[in-house]
């Protein structure tokens, strides 16, 4: 009995005052005008009352108690706490309307202490309710094996920390928030949730609770652009929300290694990771405006992502990513950025060959390497034909006096293109050679050297096939001048053998005459064939004609049919036979033809 006597008289008299009475207390000593934060509460709470161990989680409960009872106010958007205002001035009316009143005021006082004494009772079994929830709950899960959804020690549970208590309540509002609620409730519960993890992680004591910490951000940030992408038009801020998941999943990577909690759980990091940055391109490739934040996202994704194959696989995608677009700025005709694009899928390329180590990944690299020096060629190809051909402009509109050096700059130019195109894009060096052959053919004159190059153009579109360039420019300009240099060249081989026609008749003149003006056909062959016989052996006239006297027309006619074919000048030709020959066959064959269309009666 002594002890129980001396117990009660070692209690206080007056007990410490309830959460809500120092809430109220340090609003009311702060006196901020659009309230106190519940940082700053909680800092005046711990320096008058010397309050530390649970004060956070007791603190929040009693802060929200207290809004919920109308004691506090807390503006909506905002984490500020206000004492009642209405109820305050109600307070101050009541006590100059019952002055005198003595009773009213007792009432009230007793009214006030019954408020207190009830906030201060719910605030107690809040407490009681959360804290034994969460220790079920602890004894529930440390009977299961470690999961993926959270990073839980390798032991007993029984003393959680204070960043697995908030984690703990960010997960009880993580897990509400449903499809069937409205968008703007599920953004502010998720908003809720990540204000909880964001604490957990400041007071984070150890790479576990610190991977834990960082994961639930990251899927809550994940949450989050998913709903914003699905409710707003803000892509933006979309973006903002996939960014930060990608930087806490691997930030939970790192710290998940260092706390070393196991393969499984790093696997799923990364798969998830995979998964936020695949639906963020995903995003951006559907926004044709938005290419240069796809690149700051990959390049973001490229330093995050944390294995050796994924990074791989992501540079990968960062290259054809880079591709597409260099190819889609040199159709548009913008080279320089196009260029500059290609050059930067080096370093990406170079970084899957250090980290790739599957014959897929190598292959592919080697297959967008070469596409990468391909394309580089074009670009660079391109570039030197609209150099080339602004150069041939400004020489044909500017210049009065025409500067050679200018012409073979441009040549230069277009041999660039050639050598650069060779082997890799077929038409674009079929342009350049038909471009240097109209700068030899209508600047310089040398048709000799323009022909080898028109040629060769219509070669290299003729080797496009099935594809058809006959009705580009270029090809109508090559065609038609290489068909107007041979009407000229065969004019020009026509004229040379006219002349030198005209000379060798001159020598063959008197044999012509001879048999020129026999009148008797039978005779006439008889005397060609004696005198001038065809150069082939078995040419000649059959043995077993009849005299002259006796001959038939018919057989005549039948024997200068073939006298016609024996000399006709195709068949001695003056390659083979010599000029002198082939001008006197074409004499023999005027004398036959004319003699058989006489006995033909033509």
């Amino acid at each position: 009995m002594a002890d129980r006597n001396s117990k009660k008289s070692a209690t206080p008299k007056n007990p410490p005052p309830t959460y809500i009475e120092m809430i109220c207390n340090a609003i009311g000593a702060l006196k901020e005008r659009n309230g106190c934060s519940h940082y700053a509460i909680g800092k005046y709470i711990k320096a008058k009352y010397n309050i530390v161990t649970t004060m956070n989680i007791n603190l929040k409960m009693a802060l929200k108690q207290g809004v919920e009872s109308g004691i506090l106010i807390q503006p909506k958007g905002t984490h500020l706490f206000k004492l009642n205002q209405a109820e305050a001035q109600a307070e101050e009316e009541g006590k100059k309307k019952a002055a005198g009143a003595k009773e009213k005021k007792r009432a009230k006082k007793a009214v006030r202490k019954a408020a207190k004494k009830a906030v201060r009772k719910a605030t107690k079994e809040a407490i009681k309710k959360a804290a034994k929830e969460a220790a079920m709950k602890a004894a529930k899960e440390a009977q299961k094996p470690a999961t993926n959804d959270t990073c839980r020690p390798f032991g007993s549970m029984g003393n959680q920390s204070q960043s697995d208590l908030l984690r703990q309540l960010g997960n009880n509002i993580y897990r509400t928030v449903t499809v069937g609620l409205s968008p703007v409730l599920q953004k502010g519960r998720l908003e809720k949730a990540m204000q909880y993890y964001s604490e957990a992680l400041e007071c984070s004591a150890s790479p576990r609770e610190s991977a834990a910490a960082n994961k639930n951000l990251a899927m809550v940030s994940w949450k989050l652009a998913t709903l914003e992408s699905n409710r707003t038009a803000q892509h933006v801020l979309v973006l903002h929300f996939y960014k930060e998941a990608l930087k806490s999943f691997s930030k939970a990577w790192k710290c998940g290694q260092v706390a070393k909690n196991g393969h499984l759980w790093s696997d799923n990091v990364v798969q998830k990771m995979h998964q936020c940055l695949q639906e963020s391109l995903d995003l951006v490739t559907n926004q044709p405006d938005m290419w240069d934040e796809k690149n700051k996202l990959m390049i973001m994704a490229c330093q995050l992502v944390p294995t050796g194959s994924s990074k791989a696989e992501v540079s990968i995608l960062y290259v054809e990513f880079l591709l597409s677009k260099a190819i889609n700025l040199l159709q548009n005709g913008v080279f320089s950025k196009s260029k500059s694009i290609l050059y930067d899928c080096h370093q990406p390329l170079e970084e899957a060959r250090r980290c790739g180590r599957s014959d897929r990944v190598m292959s592919e690299v080697r297959v967008l390497h070469e596409d990468v020096v391909m394309q580089t060629s074009v670009v660079e190809a391109r570039q030197a034909l609209r150099t080339a051909d602004d150069l041939k402009q400004n020489i044909l509109m500017s210049e009065e006096n025409l500067s050679i050096d200018m012409v073979w700059e441009v040549l230069d130019w277009y041999k660039k293109a050639i050598l650069l195109t060779r082997e890799k894009d077929v038409e674009l060096e079929a342009i350049a050679m038909s471009r240097m052959g109209v700068i030899y053919d209508s600047i310089l004159k040398l048709r000799f050297k323009a022909r080898p190059y028109f040629k060769g153009a219509i070669t290299l579109a003729h080797s496009l096939h099935p594809r058809v360039l006959t009705n580009e420019e270029w090809y109508q300009v090559c065609a038609q001048t290489l068909e107007s240099y041979q009407i000229e060249t065969v004019a020009e081989e026509t004229r040379a053998w006219m002349k030198e026609r005209e000379e060798t008749l001159k020598k063959l003149e008197p044999q012509i005459k001879k048999f020129k003006y026999i009148d008797d056909n039978y005779e006439c062959l008889k005397y060609i064939y004696k005198n001038h016989p065809p150069k082939k052996e078995e040419h000649k006239l059959p043995d077993d004609l009849p005299e002259p006297s006796k001959i038939k027309d018919s057989q005549v006619k039948k024997c200068l049919q073939k006298a016609i074919l024996h000399y006709h000048p195709d068949h001695n030709s003056k390659e083979k036979f010599g000029k002198e020959w082939h001008v006197l066959c074409e004499e023999i064959i005027k004398v036959f033809t004319h003699k058989y269309n006489c006995m033909k009666g033509v």
